[in-house]
């Protein structure tokens, strides 16, 4: 499929509802823009919580230490005075 867009002069592009709609993208959903070998491809913005369970680990998933170790990190990091 083939689409036609003009570069506005603040850099915007508008894409085609046509292809919108082949890649399911919705109003204010981010997309990817990679530069290859032939030009640019765009694609939907993956999801990081749909990618659990791609990666195997042969460590079970401790679900309190990672609530713990996000709060210390947080409290570190937004520490006052």
């Amino acid at each position: 499929m083939i689409g036609y867009s003009t570069i506005t002069q603040k850099g915007q592009v508008t894409i085609p509802a046509s292809i919108r709609a082949v890649l399911g993208l919705q109003p204010r959903q981010r997309v990817v823009i990679m530069q290859d070998a032939t030009g640019a491809v765009i694609r939907p913005e993956s999801d990081f919580f749909s990618l659990y369970g791609s990666v195997k680990t042969k460590k079970k998933l401790n679900i309190r230490a990672m609530r713990t170790s996000a709060k210390k990190l947080i409290t570190r990091r937004y520490r006052h005075g």
